[in-house]
C-alpha cells in the first residue's frame, strides 16, 4: 500500500509540477471535466427541481367541500384565472371567516377587502407598460408580495386578493393548505415519468463519454514523460501506477472546477428562461447521494481511461511502442447489457405504474443505461467484424481499411459518443410520437384572434344589459351577445355534456351554419364528448350551474330535434350541443351562469383585453377567456417536453461533437509519424485527407446502422410497457442520422490542418 502511495503521489507531482507544458495540460483536462462534471451536477439536481416545485404546488393545493376542522376558522375563496398577452395569470379572491382562518403560502396575513398580494413577476408585470390594462382588472392596493412558498417558480404570474362579497356558503369554504393524508394532491403523470427517465439517462450518458474523453488530452506528452520515467528505472506497473496518480491529479482538479462552473450556473439560473420555464436557484441542488456519486465516478473514471490506453501500449526507456494487432475482440460478454436491458424493460407489465417508486424508477433507469451501454461495447467488434475481410479498392480507400483493420478500437470509440447520442435522441422521438398520437383525436386548435368571452358571476348576472352597454362602448368592439350554459346528463351517466345557449346571429357570423330560426337545436359531432352526447327525444337530467360555476342535478327534460354541423374549426367557447334561446324555453337557464361572447375587430389589436378591463371592477364576479391560445390543448404538455428534451438533446450533440473533435485531434497526433512517412514516400496529401475522411466515415456510418436500431428498439419497448401505440418517427430519425453525418464531416474538416503539419517533413522528427 505505501508502495501504491508513493507511487500515485509521484504522479499527482508530475501533473501539478512538470513545467508549462503540464500546467497547460492539466488546464485543458480540467476545464473540460469540469464542463462534465458541471452537467452532470446540474443533471443530477432534476429531481430536487422537480421535487421542490411538487411540494410548492401541493403546498397551495387546497380542496372544497371538506368538514370544518375543529378550532379553524374557514376562508373563503373563488379562484379566478385570467389570460393576458398569451399568459396564464393564476390567482383568486378571498375573504377570512374568522381571526383562524388558514392563510395562503407565501403571504403574512389574508389580505382584507380592497388588498392585493402579488407575486414578484406579476408584480413586474403591472409596473411595466405592458401591464397597463393588468392595473385595471386589478385596481386593488398592493399590500405586499407573495413568498417562495407560494410559488412554483419565479416566472409565476400569481395574485391574491381580498373581497368581502365572497359568498360564505359550503361551496367556497376551505380550512386548510397543503397534501391531505401524507398524500400529494398532484404528481408526475406516467407519461411524463416515461420521458423524464428516458431524457436523464440519455442526456447525462454522453457527458459521461465527453469527461473520460477530456482525460486524454494531451497524450503524447504524458506517454513521452513515462517513457522518461522508464528511462530513470521505473517499471512497467510502476509507470501505471504513476499514470494513475496523473489521471486522479486532473480529475480532482476537474471536480473543483466543475464545482465552481456548477455554483456560477446556480447564481444566475434564477434570471434566465427556457422554454418558459425558470427555477430558483435553491431547487438547482443535487442530493448528497449524487454528489457522492460524481465525486467517485469521475476520479474512477478517468483512472480507468488511463489504464485503458495503456493496454495494449508497451512504455520502453527509448520511447512508447504499440501491439501490431490487438486479438480479436469476444461478443458474448458485449451483449450481455443489450440482453439485461431489454429483459428489464420487456418484462414489466403493460403499465407505467410499475415505474413508480424507488425500485421501479431504478429499474427504468437501469434498463435505459444497459440499453445504451450496448453501443460502445458493441461498436468495436461491429467495426471490427465489418471490415476485417474487406479488400482492394483505391489507395485512399485501401489506407483506410488497413488502419481499420489495425486498431478499430480506436475509431470506434471516436463514433461511439455520437452513437449514443443519436441512438437517445431516436428513442425520444419515438416515445414523443407515440405519446402525442394518444390525443391526436382531439380536434385541431384553430386560434380565433377577434373573439373574447367573459364569464359573469354572482349578483352581476342580474346587470347583463348594463355590463353588455358597457363593453359595447369599447373601441374596437363590434359585437356583444349574452351566452348561457347549463349541462345535461344521461340516466345513469356521470359525465354530462356541455350545453350553450346561443343567439341565431351568432352562430351564423361565428359557424359554418347557413340557416338559422329561433328554435333551433345544433350538435357539432367530431369532439371528445361525441359519446355522452343524448338522442333527439332522450329524457336526460339537467345540470344546474350555481352562481360560482358548480354543478347540481336539476329536473328531467326531453331533448329537442338536433341538425347536425360540423364542429366550428376546433375554436374553443362553442359547445357540443348548441340550442337557440327558443328551444329552452322552460329549462330556467335566465338565471343559469352565462358570459359575454365579444367578437372585436382583428385590426385593434387590444380590444379584447380592453373589453375584459371595462368589467374589471367587477372582480371576482367575472373573468375572461381569449381564444388566441389553447389552454386544453392535450398535446401542450408533450410538446413543452419534446422543446425541453431535444434542447438538452442538441446539448449533448453538442458535447459530443466536442468529444469527437478531441479523439480525432489526438488521433492525427499519435499518427503524426506514420502519416509524415507517407507523405514523404510520395503519397499525395488529398489521399491522406481522404484516408482519414474514410476510416472516419466507415465506423460512423456502423454507428449509425448501430444507434438506430437500438433507439427504435429502445423507444418501442418503453412505448410497449406503456401500453402506448408502437409508432416510428422515420423523419427524425432521418434527421439524427444526417446531423451525425454532416458532423462527422465537420469534425475531418477541423482536423486538416492538423493533418498538413504532420505530414510536413518536422513530423518525421525524432527527440
Amino acid at each position: 500500500m505505501r508502495l501504491w502511495l508513493n507511487d500515485l503521489g509521484i504522479g499527482v507531482r508530475i501533473a501539478l509540477g512538470g513545467g508549462r507544458a503540464s500546467w497547460r495540460r492539466l488546464v485543458l483536462t480540467g476545464v473540460g471535466v469540469g464542463l462534465g462534471v458541471a452537467v452532470l451536477l446540474v443533471g443530477a439536481s432534476a429531481p430536487t427541481v422537480v421535487t421542490e416545485r411538487q411540494i410548492r404546488a401541493d403546498l397551495s393545493a387546497v380542496r372544497a367541500g371538506e368538514d370544518p376542522i375543529p378550532g379553524v376558522d374557514p376562508l373563503y375563496r373563488v379562484y379566478r384565472p385570467e389570460q393576458y398577452r398569451g399568459n396564464q395569470v393564476m390567482g383568486s379572491y378571498v375573504v377570512a371567516g374568522g381571526p383562524n382562518a388558514p392563510v395562503p403560502p407565501g403571504l403574512q396575513r389574508i389580505p382584507g377587502d380592497g388588498e392585493i398580494v402579488l407575486s414578484p413577476a406579476l408584480a413586474e408585470l403591472m409596473a411595466s407598460p405592458e401591464g397597463e390594462l393588468l392595473r385595471r382588472l386589478f385596481p386593488q392596493r398592493v399590500v405586499g408580495t407573495i413568498g417562495k412558498d407560494g410559488l412554483v417558480g419565479p416566472n409565476h404570474l400569481l395574485y391574491i386578493a381580498g373581497d368581502s362579497s365572497i359568498p360564505r356558503m359550503a361551496d367556497t369554504a376551505y380550512y386548510r393548505f397543503g397534501r391531505y393524508n401524507g398524500v400529494p394532491l398532484s404528481s408526475l403523470t406516467s407519461a411524463n415519468l416515461l420521458l423524464l427517465a428516458l431524457g436523464v439517462v440519455v442526456l447525462l450518458f454522453p457527458v459521461l463519454l465527453f469527461t473520460v474523453v477530456s482525460t486524454r488530452l494531451g497524450g503524447p506528452e504524458r506517454e513521452r514523460r513515462l517513457a522518461a520515467l522508464r528511462l530513470i528505472g521505473a517499471g512497467p506497473w510502476q509507470v501505471r501506477r504513476i499514470a494513475t496518480g496523473d489521471a486522479l491529479a486532473s480529475s480532482v482538479v476537474g471536480l473543483v472546477l466543475g464545482a465552481g462552473f456548477f455554483l456560477l450556473v446556480r447564481a444566475f439560473v434564477e434570471h434566465v428562461e427556457l422554454f418558459e420555464l425558470r427555477i430558483f436557484s435553491s431547487d438547482l441542488t443535487p442530493s448528497v447521494g449524487y454528489v457522492a456519486l460524481v465525486a467517485v465516478l469521475v476520479p474512477v473514471l478517468s483512472v480507468l481511461a488511463a489504464l485503458a490506453t495503456m493496454r495494449g501500449t508497451t512504455v520502453d526507456p527509448l520511447g512508447v511502442a504499440r501491439r501490431a494487432k490487438p486479438p480479436a475482440r469476444r461478443l458474448w460478454w458485449r451483449v450481455v447489457p443489450v440482453l439485461v436491458g431489454v429483459a428489464v424493460l420487456a418484462t414489466r407489465e403493460r403499465s407505467l405504474a410499475d415505474w413508480h417508486g424507488s425500485q421501479g424508477r431504478a429499474l427504468l433507469l437501469g434498463g435505459i443505461a444497459l440499453l445504451l451501454l450496448g453501443i460502445p461495447l458493441l461498436l468495436p467488434w461491429v467495426v471490427e467484424r465489418s471490415v476485417g475481410r474487406v479488400r482492394g479498392g483505391p489507395p485512399s480507400w485501401q489506407l483506410a481499411v488497413r488502419g481499420l483493420q489495425m486498431d478499430s478500437g480506436s475509431a470506434a470509440r471516436v463514433v461511439g459518443g455520437v452513437a449514443v447520442v443519436l441512438a437517445g435522441g431516436i428513442a425520444l422521438q419515438t416515445v414523443l410520437l407515440g405519446t402525442e398520437t394518444e390525443v391526436k383525436s382531439w380536434p385541431p386548435f384553430a386560434p380565433v384572434t377577434n373573439q373574447v368571452d367573459i364569464t359573469v358571476l354572482g349578483d352581476a348576472v342580474t346587470r347583463v344589459d348594463e355590463l353588455a352597454d358597457r363593453v359595447r362602448g369599447v373601441d374596437g368592439v363590434v359585437s356583444v351577445s349574452w351566452q348561457r350554459s347549463f349541462g345535461l346528463l344521461r340516466k345513469g351517466g356521470d359525465r354530462p355534456v356541455e350545453v350553450g345557449v346561443e343567439s341565431c346571429d351568432v352562430l351564423l357570423r361565428g359557424t359554418g351554419i347557413t340557416s338559422c330560426r329561433d328554435g333551433d337545436a345544433f350538435v357539432f359531432r367530431g369532439s371528445p364528448d361525441d359519446s355522452v352526447i343524448p338522442e333527439p327525444g332522450e329524457v336526460v337530467l339537467q345540470q344546474r350551474y350555481t352562481q360560482l360555476g358548480r354543478m347540481s342535478t336539476g329536473a328531467e327534460w326531453t331533448v329537442p330535434a338536433l341538425t347536425a354541423a360540423d364542429r366550428p374549426d376546433g375554436q374553443l367557447g362553442y359547445h357540443p350541443v348548441v340550442l337557440t334561446p327558443g328551444a329552452v324555453r322552460g329549462v330556467g337557464v335566465e338565471s343559469q351562469i352565462g358570459g359575454l361572447r365579444v367578437l372585436v375587430d382583428p385590426a385593434v389589436p387590444t380590444a379584447a383585453r380592453n373589453a375584459r378591463a371595462a368589467l374589471g371592477d367587477l372582480g371576482w364576479q367575472a373573468t375572461g377567456l381569449a381564444f388566441d391560445q389553447d389552454p386544453g390543448d392535450p398535446t401542450a404538455e408533450y410538446r413543452t417536453f419534446r422543446r425541453l428534451l431535444l434542447g438538452g438533446t442538441l446539448v449533448t450533440v453538442l458535447l459530443a461533437g466536442v468529444s469527437l473533435l478531441v479523439l480525432a485531434l489526438e488521433e492525427v497526433r499519435a499518427r503524426r509519424r506514420p502519416l509524415a512517412v507517407l507523405a514523404a514516400g510520395g503519397v499525395p496529401r488529398g489521399t491522406v485527407v481522404r484516408s482519414l475522411l474514410w476510416r472516419n466515415a466507415v465506423p460512423l456510418l456502423l454507428a449509425v446502422v448501430v444507434a438506430v436500431v437500438t433507439g427504435a428498439g429502445l423507444g418501442l419497448l418503453l412505448l410497449r410497457s406503456s401500453a402506448r401505440p408502437l409508432v416510428l418517427d422515420y423523419a427524425g430519425m432521418g434527421v439524427l442520422s444526417a446531423g451525425a453525418v454532416v458532423m462527422v464531416l465537420l469534425v475531418t474538416l477541423c482536423t486538416l490542418p492538423a493533418v498538413r503539419r504532420a505530414t510536413g517533413a518536422t513530423g518525421l522528427r525524432v527527440e
